[in-house]
């Protein structure tokens, strides 16, 4: 409860006082989060106090929204209590729908207010793979977010593991997207190193069942 009060004066404090990046509301509400989960098992019970501490008067409401929408994407995996697809009851699947919903229209707003917010856009790629979108309402996604800031590593990584094959992807496209990735990026751009990331995320999918952590097999075998 001291951590809790704590958290809830410092965002007093900091709504006298913006911060400069959306980054930074998002961080404050992350350790919101996290600390409401922890003592509550509730990842928002602490964070719907924050919000209502900076309020609608708050100049910058995009960040405001996108540090909500990003919460509830964690709020609806946590509905998942680390299960696969398959293992998830209908009652928690339908726990996480709506807060991926939730998550959605947090964000989407947060996109129209700025659309030079590509922390925004970028965590739309995550509920599009959770919701199972298509293809193109993904790709329409990560273009808003590479055209808000061209290096965002957010939103290539997020692209990624939306191709993977446990989710909405493939290895072709994987390996595909990692090799536009090369091709076409600046010879400084970290993210020509996608390429390798994605044969990393591949090596999982060597063993019987899925592994946590790169497979070396993989590589021997390449």
């Amino acid at each position: 409860d001291g951590y809790h009060a704590m958290i809830i004066e410092l965002a007093g404090r900091i709504a006298k006082s913006p911060p400069s990046h959306c980054y930074e509301m998002i961080c404050l509400a992350q350790v919101a989060g996290e600390a409401s989960y922890d003592v509550y098992h509730d990842r928002m019970k602490i964070p719907s106090e924050l919000f209502a501490v900076f309020g609608e008067g708050y100049p910058d409401q995009s960040s405001l929204l996108t540090a909500k929408g990003e919460l509830l994407i964690d709020y609806a995996w946590d509905a998942r209590v680390g299960g696969w697809g398959n293992t998830v009851s209908d009652d928690s699947g339908k726990l996480f729908d709506d807060r991926l919903a939730g998550a959605q229209a947090a964000l989407t707003k947060a996109w129209d207010l700025d659309h030079d917010n590509a922390w925004a856009a970028g965590n739309m790629l995550i509920v599009c793979r959770g919701r199972g979108d298509s293809r193109a309402v993904m790709e329409k996604w990560f273009k808003a977010a590479v055209a808000a800031d061209p290096d965002a590593p957010y939103a290539y990584n997020q692209k990624l593991e939306y191709l993977e094959p446990k989710w909405n992807g493939s290895p072709e496209e994987m390996l595909g997207f990692g090799r536009e990735c090369l091709a076409s990026l600046p010879a400084d751009s970290d993210r020509r190193l996608t390429i390798v990331e994605a044969h990393c995320r591949l090596s999982q999918y060597v063993a019987p069942d899925y592994a946590f952590v790169p497979q070396r097999a993989y590589f021997a075998n390449s």
